[in-house]
């Protein structure tokens, strides 16, 4: 039998014509046409769709054996056999043709919200990225659509900043810190601030350590917590907090709600969530979270001025009406003649745990550096190598940092330990194996500038800086048609995860 090639769009497929022209001629041509078909009229190309159902037909029939007829001489069962294998292989080959050409999404970048989430995920830092790229445009409402997601210089250059910002991030500047707890009572002199100050006396009262709200408080003058705010601008990092609570007086007995917000300047910044105060009930939240210098938390309650109301209390006076004396007024007498009563969220002095390290140096640090890579002195290291003012005297929260640190490497194991943490970080980077053409290319940079008698940290960073503004880590990057194992885990995790 003789299978005739078949061009097509995407690759050379064949179909059984010899079978065709044999077999079904007779009573399938321009004079006969039974069952109002004819195989003469066969087309060569499977991705014209008359001719694709034309041949469905002809698979359809020969596979069932109504084709050819029984009264007719049927062929030989390999004959048969072999004319079907060539049919379905061809329909086989015009399906992945058309699934290379539609099936397949373009290359995109990653978003503003996939960028931070992955270079938080690869150097285990919780620093804001995203600001400093530029928004995304939305393509049907979703900023995660290829055509949406252009890239232009400024991308190129904010790329930079965000890398330099998360290299900084993820480097260790000073010794490992102590992990201590610390209890903060609300009646401590850093914060009067707000607890003095004049709209909130009535609304949150303090009683010895404890903080009872009755109202909400000031809206610009809300409970800071800034002995929290003291520890943070020295020993930013990741804190276990525990704020036990209690609800009081509740006309029903039922418990009350207050929020718990993450703060910075003053002001709220992220809500990390609404939690219960039980009525008559001590109960303890616990977080844990990183901070970076200058955060710290507000604590608030949730439509305590609607609960206040429910009870028959006033939101303007300590008291119920009947019980205030007469004349007396929040404004002209500040200073309530009786304690406020009614429905209260006491909020107990709260205990502080960290900054909390499992490992040291963090993972991340160890990623960009290696294993080998011991922390000295960052003025010895400027003894023999060129060190930038940015790691001998960094600036932190306007304050800046003394007796810094930077990574050094035995002169031995140098040249192996690089290419050993370049390996891994490219790897981990591009979310698939480096290959060694792609190590050496970095690999390259950090000896360049070694050369040129820059530090080990400098020079291993630039390194570092190439790889996070490289395609591959910017692009979702899919070589062929069929997804390997790295590609195709990592459609799936920035579908679930992103």
């Amino acid at each position: 039998m003789r299978a005739e090639p078949h061009a097509n769009s995407a690759a050379s497929v064949v179909l059984p014509f010899s079978f065709i022209e044999k077999q079904c001629a007779d009573c399938h041509d321009d004079t006969t046409k039974k069952g109002d078909f004819r195989a003469d009229l066969l087309g060569k190309s499977l991705g014209d769709p008359a001719s694709h159902k034309a041949w469905s037909r002809v698979l359809a029939r020969v596979q069932s054996g109504e084709m050819p007829p029984p009264k007719k001489e049927r062929p030989a069962e390999t004959e048969i056999l072999a004319a079907l294998g060539v049919l379905k292989s061809a329909f086989h080959e015009e399906s992945q043709t058309k699934h290379r050409e539609a099936g397949r999404v373009r290359v995109r970048r990653l978003n503003r919200l996939e960028y931070e989430n992955t270079v938080r995920d690869l150097l285990g830092i919780d620093t804001p990225l995203r600001d400093l790229l530029p928004e995304d445009d939305l393509r049907d409402g979703f900023s995660n659509q290829t055509a949406a997601l252009s890239i232009s210089p400024v991308h190129i250059q904010q790329y930079l900043a965000a890398a330099d910002r998360a290299l900084e991030a993820a480097s260790v500047r000073q010794a490992r810190p102590e992990t201590k707890t610390y209890r903060f009572a609300f009646n401590h002199e850093a914060e009067k601030p707000w607890s003095d100050y004049l709209h909130n006396r009535l609304q949150c009262n303090l009683h010895g350590e404890d903080l009872h709200f009755f109202l909400d408080t000031h809206i610009e003058v809300p409970v800071y917590l800034r002995q929290f705010e003291a520890v943070i601008r020295d020993a930013p990092g990741r804190y276990r907090i525990r704020i036990p609570t209690e609800a009081r007086d509740t006309t029903g007995g039922e418990d009350l709600i207050y929020s718990v917000w993450l703060a910075a300047g003053g002001k709220r910044r992220e809500l990390l969530g609404h939690f219960d105060a039980l009525h008559r009930k001590e109960s303890v939240v616990e977080l844990t979270r990183s901070f970076e210098r200058g955060e710290t938390l507000i604590i608030a309650p949730y439509r305590m001025a609607k609960v206040r109301l429910d009870a028959g209390y006033s939101i303007y006076s300590p008291d119920k009406e009947e019980k205030i004396p007469k004349g007396w007024h929040f404004l002209k007498n500040p200073n309530p003649p009786i304690a406020t009563v009614g429905p209260a969220i006491v909020i107990k002095p709260l205990e502080v745990t960290g900054p909390l390290q499992e490992n040291w140096p963090p993972e991340g640090h160890q990623l960009l550096y290696g294993d080998e890579a011991e922390l000295v002195p960052a003025a010895e290291v400027a003894k023999t190598a060129r060190v930038p003012e940015t790691i001998l005297r960094p600036m932190r929260a306007n304050r800046q940092l003394n007796d810094t640190l930077t990574v050094r490497l035995p002169v031995e194991k140098s040249e192996k330990a690089i290419r050993e943490a370049l390996t891994r970080f490219v790897s981990s980077a591009f979310r698939r194996p480096a290959t060694a053409g792609e190590v050496e290319l970095y690999h390259a940079m950090a000896r360049d500038r070694l050369a040129k008698g820059e530090c080990l940290e400098v020079a291993l960073n630039v390194a570092h800086r190439a790889v996070l503004c490289s395609p591959d880590f910017l692009f979702l990057v899919e070589q062929g048609p069929k997804l390997n194992a790295h590609e195709l885990a990592a459609r799936l995790s920035y579908f679930l995860w992103r």
